[in-house]
């Protein structure tokens, strides 16, 4: 799925924050649906360890799933003749602290509110909220004034982070994101 939505243009960078978003959702929504906590607590395992062990997992999938996103950046630019956009380091940062700070947001508020719905209403408002000031700090770094074309918005979250983190962007970006995960 993630092969063929690159090879539709659809921007890799919103493409991996989305799944990012979605994988506490999926994780949360089958353990409600299947009443898994209810085991979870019964296992001689403590709840401090099986907090941290959906943490590492959803990071561990975010990584796989960033690194297949650029595997397949890499093959279909040279498959194809088409310029296609592909990930440097400087996005792959930016990405894995996003991915971070999505984490550090969402699993507090599942942990926090027991209603699944709750939980994913407050997420989804969150996300809207956000996503509508980050599209236009966005924009203005861009200078997509007259005319956002959203396939070109894939190096603006690196020049985000560049235009209001002067200073050492990767750095402090990493250490914020680590900080708060």
């Amino acid at each position: 799925l993630l092969a063929g939505a690159y090879f539709v243009a659809l921007p890799p960078t919103a493409l991996f924050i989305i799944t990012t978003l979605s994988l506490p959702m999926v994780l949360f929504f089958y353990d409600d649906k299947n009443k898994v906590n209810r085991f979870m607590i019964s296992l001689p395992v403590a709840k401090k360890t099986i907090v941290q062990s959906r943490y590492l997992f959803i990071v561990f999938l975010a990584c796989m799933i960033l690194l297949f996103q650029w595997l397949v950046m890499i093959s279909m630019s040279s498959i194809s003749g088409v310029f296609r956009y592909i990930y440097d380091w400087r996005d792959i940062v930016v990405l894995f602290c996003t991915a971070f700070l999505i984490i550090a947001i969402c699993m507090p508020i599942y942990y926090y509110f027991r209603s699944f719905a709750l939980a994913t209403g407050i997420i989804m408002i969150l996300w809207f909220v956000g996503s509508f000031f980050i599209l236009i700090l966005i924009i203005n770094v861009l200078n997509m004034g007259d005319f956002i074309m959203f396939h070109d918005m894939d190096p603006g979250l690196v020049l985000l982070v560049e235009a209001y983190i002067p200073i050492q962007p990767y750095v402090i970006l990493s250490a914020i994101s680590l900080v708060s995960f």
